[in-house]
């Protein structure tokens, strides 16, 4: 199914860019999900959009994005409340992209 795909596609977006940059996993993984497009019923415009914002929602840990890097070296940010904020921003984007977002792609032209 096309809503699991998407929800497969968004999760592994989002695990990768938490352990390196967001442009580094959108980079490796459109690509490969481009080349996915061919074989599914799901757009390439689709598969595209749900990878790169799937990656731009990883934000667990500092090495994640360069604004994290900043605000964990000044000291007041602790790892663990990063943590915390980014699986629960992760979490709901990742619900969202895929059940919500699929909704307005008919509205936004992507389909």
């Amino acid at each position: 199914p096309g809503v699991l795909l998407i929800f497969v596609l968004a999760l592994v977006g989002w695990v990768t860019s938490n352990v390196i940059s967001h442009s580094a996993s959108a980079n490796l993984l459109i690509p490969m999900g481009m080349g996915l497009a061919a074989t599914v019923s799901t757009s390439a415009a689709e598969i595209a959009i749900v990878i790169a914002l799937g990656c731009s929602l990883g934000m667990c840990l500092p090495i994640s994005t360069p604004p994290n890097a900043i605000a964990y070296s000044t000291g007041t940010t602790p790892t663990r409340e990063m943590a915390v904020v980014g699986i629960v921003v992760g979490v709901v984007g990742i619900i969202l992209l895929a059940f919500v977002a699929p909704l307005t792609w008919g509205f936004i032209g992507v389909m």
